[in-house]
């Protein structure tokens, strides 16, 4: 599962520290700086780690494999540390989680190693010019979610020769010459736990997980030898998981371990002594994060399901999103307590990135099963897909005095930070068709895909507008607005694809 960053470390570009005579330069990277101590795994990071190591043309791509929350992107932030020396280009987190569409796969790259489209090719010639003679390595997390892309990236590595990737997938990419690592379940005790001593069971790395969770939020807890032996038992029914055994531990405020055995053993359906494979394990992880959720209060279950429309989300927007929807269903969601006592109980994640407000992020694997009891409360559904992309509206037409202001790069940041959330409103806008509400994004996205060379984004832009104006009753202003769209999408088409009868036509 993937492991939130708690902040993000600064890319190294021509940042020198001077020690005497010596100038050091830092490793380039983003890797997210991990919030708890990494666990275990040291057979398995040596073998990823080790895979990389390989020469230039021996493995150009390892995927790591495994259903949600098997610590997958834990594994690969923790391996491509262990690599930043090794990369004179840098090493380079791409975050996938939020991404839905296969064409924003090469955007997502880009915008994070800091390729920009320029006028003379398309944006993955621009990618292959500038990555050619590069020593890097990319870590592409949550693959899964634009698995259709795997040929682009294929495309990439092959014209790229010094470039490698580290992928985290639910599923193999099936490309050429790609090295698959399956990540296993923590390491789990013998059966008989009466013949290992009481340090033994504890440095095993499910328990060691399941210890640290738990004096995280109950620093005064101590294990005993008569209580080890039920930790033992709840990490075998949780199957070694990370993510379930980071949710039941959460819980030890409310319950001892004797009584967190019975209620997890009580709601498993895990088949005890068959084999451990793929579904059993991701039955394991969905009962866990179903138990987790029946044990929150009304409020916070509607937060919760809430949160799934958000890509991530400020606490400014978490409040404004419920209170629309609060006076609309006359429902009552309490956003500060609640937003807390979810990340108390691991559901969420806070995200520290050196911004003034904190981000708030669901797990891939606890967003989906979120948005799966959204989608169950059809009304509800409707309340906040509308409530999220009213306030991205409202949001987006609030920057554009600052974007044509001093404060443009500022407000050029928070845009970025919030773009997957700005992508899925305006989608909300377009499949309305509400024009009126797209003429408030407009102008601000426009500005930010400018300043940031994303002449492809521009170009869907352009295209969903003269799409919804098509559909609405022809007027003098409507026709002004078409001649101007037209003349834009010419604009970037040319930037983006040269003179093509696409371009002329427009």
């Amino acid at each position: 599962g993937r492991t939130a960053p708690m902040n993000v470390e600064p890319l190294y570009d021509e940042n020198q520290a001077v020690t005497g005579t010596t100038r050091i330069v830092k490793p380039k990277h983003n890797l997210p700086a991990q919030p708890t101590p990494f666990i275990g795994r040291q057979s398995e990071l040596t073998a990823v780690a080790d895979l990389l190591r390989r020469g230039q043309q021996e493995v150009r791509l390892v995927t790591l494999t495994g259903p949600g929350g098997t610590g997958k992107t834990r594994l690969a932030v923790q391996a491509a540390a262990e690599l930043v020396n090794r990369f004179r280009d840098g090493v380079y987190f791409v975050d996938l989680a939020a991404v839905r569409e296969t064409e924003s796969v090469l955007t997502t790259i880009a915008r994070t190693v800091g390729v920009r489209e320029t006028s003379d090719r398309p944006l993955r010639d621009e990618l292959k010019a500038q990555l050619q003679s590069k020593a890097m390595l990319l870590l592409l997390d949550n693959f899964e979610q634009v698995s259709p892309a795997a040929p682009k990236v294929g495309e990439l590595l092959q014209d790229c020769s010094q470039l490698k990737m580290l992928v985290t997938s639910r599923e193999p990419l099936h490309l050429r010459g790609e090295h698959i690592y399956p990540v296993p379940p923590l390491e789990l005790p013998g059966a008989d736990l009466k013949q290992l001593s009481l340090e033994q069971l504890t440095q095993c790395e499910a328990l060691r997980l399941f210890i640290e969770r738990v004096l995280a939020v109950k620093p005064d807890f101590e294990v005993t030898r008569e209580n080890v032996a039920t930790i033992a038992e709840i990490c075998y029914r949780l199957d070694g998981l990370p993510l379930a055994i980071e949710l039941a531990a959460a819980r030890i405020r409310l319950f001892s371990p004797r009584a967190l055995l019975e209620r997890v053993g009580g709601r498993l359906q895990l088949l005890r002594g068959g084999p451990r494979d793929l579904p059993i394990r991701q039955q394991t992880l969905r009962d866990t994060v179903n138990w987790s959720y029946e044990l929150l209060g009304d409020g916070e279950q509607r937060l919760f399901v809430l949160l799934s429309v958000f890509a991530s989300c400020t606490f400014e927007a978490a409040e404004t999103v419920a209170a629309e929807i609060n006076h609309a269903a006359g429902v009552k969601m309490d956003v500060l307590e609640g937003l807390y006592s979810l990340v108390d109980k691991s559901l969420v994640r806070q995200a520290d990135q050196d911004t003034e407000q904190p981000r708030f992020l669901m797990l891939e694997t606890i967003r989906e099963y979120a948005m799966e009891r959204l989608q169950q409360d059809r009304q509800f559904d409707i309340l906040a897909q509308q409530a999220h992309a009213s306030y991205f509206a409202d949001f987006a037409q609030g920057q554009w005095e600052r974007l044509s202001g001093a404060d443009r790069e500022s407000a050029l940041g928070e845009m970025e930070r919030d773009i997957e959330n700005l992508r899925t409103a305006w989608r909300y806008w377009v499949d309305k068709k509400d024009l009126e509400q797209l003429n408030r994004f407009v102008n601000s996205l426009w500005l930010l895909y400018d300043a940031r060379g994303w002449y492809q984004a521009t170009i869907g832009l352009t295209n969903d507008l003269l799409k919804v104006l098509a559909a609405t009753p022809s007027s003098p202003e409507r026709v002004e607005q078409e001649i101007m769209l037209q003349t834009s999408l010419a604009r970037a088409l040319m930037v983006a694809k040269g003179y093509t009868d696409e371009a002329e036509q427009a």
